[in-house]
Order: structure tokens, then sequence, then C-alpha cells
């Protein structure tokens, strides 16, 4: 029986035609992995991406310019070095950082959020438009600042 299957074998891995042979099969392209793209650097680059994600966002949303402009000032006050990555100073009792996140200080324990998603400017920009939209602005304390003053 050995000497059998042998041949056999032989045969069928010999007759089965390798990717390289076959006509059918496109030419590999090299896969190139995609990246996030790269937060500007300079504060004023920053400015311009946040102003740009605001207005993208609020056209969805109907948002009014005046709207906008408050959206940022909101942004800008939470987070005054628009920096995504930022986890909020306020020192709670306990001697923890309050764990709030990103562009606009996402508060994790109040919503169905992770810190990776709290940190990307494009989710962070859309939560607090789609809020602003809703009239929910009131959970950003800078929010009701702005308002008073």
């Amino acid at each position: 029986m050995k000497y059998l299957f042998a041949p056999l074998l032989a045969v069928v891995l010999l007759s089965t035609p390798t990717y390289a042979q076959s006509p059918t099969r496109p030419p590999e392209s090299p896969v190139t992995p995609l990246k996030a793209p790269q937060w500007p650097a300079k504060y004023e680059h920053r400015v311009s991406a946040v102003k740009d994600l605001i207005a993208s966002h609020s056209a969805l949303y109907g948002l009014t310019e005046a709207q906008q402009d408050f959206i940022f000032q909101i942004i800008n006050c939470e987070n005054k070095e628009l920096e995504p990555g930022l986890q909020s100073r306020i020192i709670q009792a306990d001697g923890t950082r309050e764990p709030s996140f990103g562009l606009v200080q996402i508060h994790l324990p109040s919503h169905p959020v992770t810190q990776a998603q709290a940190s990307d400017p494009e989710f962070a920009i859309k939560f607090i438009v789609k809020n602003v939209a809703a009239g929910r602005e009131d959970m950003w304390s800078c929010a009701r600042i702005l308002k008073h003053n």
C-alpha cells in the first residue's frame, strides 16, 4: 500500500498548479497598512482641524455659525491645548484624576464610550456636536460657565 501511495502523492503534487503558474490569479500588490491621520503638532493647525471637524459635523445637524463658535469655545475651555489624548486635570476627593478624556473631555462613567473613542478627534467632535444639537451642552461645565459670562 505504501508503494502505491507515494507515486499517487507525487502525481498530485506535480500536477497541482502553484499560484505563480496560475493565469487567473492577479499579481499580488503590496499591502500598505492604513494609518490614522496625524494630529497637527502646531496649535494653530489644531485650531483649524477642530474648526473643520466642527463645521463638517454641524452641517449634519443644521447648527448655526454661532452654535459652532460656542462648541469651539467649549472645547477650548475644556482642553486648551486641543490635545486628543488629554485626561482631565481635575483631582477627585480620593486623589485620582477625573476619568474624562479627549478634545471634549468625555466623562467615561457617564457615557457608553471607551477611552480610545473619547481620544479620537473625529469621534469626540461628533459627540459634542450631536449633544449640543440635542440641547445637552450643559453636561460640560465649560458650557455652563460660558453661558453665564
